[in-house]
């Protein structure tokens, strides 16, 4: 049988982990959520200005690990945007470690009434050192096209009051479909939005309640207030039967 010490024990670990998921969900997504809803202005948006700026730009492709025999650094070439081989820092190509043990205690066999203290072995590696090595490893540099891209947005909300908002990116090597995303996300004439000015924050549909969020803080709401229920009611036992456990030795 379940001693009450282990009830209460386990009641007061449900309401606090209950607790702790409610205040996360509700200030970590519910209240956000309604404040961002409430601050969010209805408008119509317009492209004022939209810059796609494209420029060459080099990375580093990969490395090898063999003896660099070029005539140029990486970060030179990189500076300089020049295509090829280039000569990389020093490298371990392979190491070679020893295997060592130790003992160490774990809890196992656990129930109601707590848990035994278990020992193993755990294997790892140690000792561990290079033994085949290059002074510089040999890298690859690719050349192309990145692009940094602009669109100046023009918003007049219901309120007739004008915002500007600027939303940018860039855009790595030979990236394409970047730009073609940004481009259709971003490179419009006239279309409905809503605006939050206080996060200067944009969206191209109302922004909504997560529902899911809702439903979890309702449960966990009422787990902690049925624990609390519980509680009390067993709280309020407690003290009747010992006043009348009291009264009847008083009499």
């Amino acid at each position: 049988m379940i001693s009450k010490y282990a009830i209460v024990y386990i009641g007061v670990t449900y309401f606090c982990i209950s607790f702790a998921i409610f205040m996360g969900l509700f200030f970590g997504i519910v209240h956000q959520d309604i404040q961002t809803i409430r601050e969010t202005i209805e408008g119509t948006c317009s492209i004022l200005n939209y810059t796609v700026t494209p420029f060459r730009c080099c990375e580093n492709n990969g490395c090898s690990c063999s003896e660099c025999t070029a005539n140029i650094t990486c970060p030179s070439a990189l500076i300089s945007l020049t295509e090829g081989q280039c000569c990389g820092s020093p490298a371990c190509c392979r190491e070679q470690c020893d295997t060592c043990s130790r003992r160490e205690t774990y809890a196992c066999a656990c129930t109601l009434h707590g848990c035994r203290r278990c020992t193993r072995t755990v294997h790892f590696p140690c000792n561990c050192r290079c033994v085949d090595s290059v002074n510089r490893e040999i890298c690859t540099i690719i050349c192309g096209t990145c692009h940094n891209i602009e669109a100046i947005i023009g918003i007049q909300t219901v309120d007739n009051e004008d915002n500007i908002f600027i939303e940018t990116i860039h855009c790595s090597l030979d990236d394409q479909t970047c730009v073609d995303e940004f481009n259709e996300m971003w490179n419009f004439e006239n279309r409905e939005c809503h605006y939050n000015e206080n996060d200067n924050e944009l969206y191209f549909s109302k922004p909504k309640h997560n529902y899911a969020a809702i439903v979890f803080c309702a449960i966990f709401g009422f787990i902690m207030v049925t624990i609390l229920i519980i509680f009390c009611i067993y709280g309020s036992y407690i003290v009747v039967k010992k006043t009348n456990k009291n009264y009847i030795e008083m009499i």
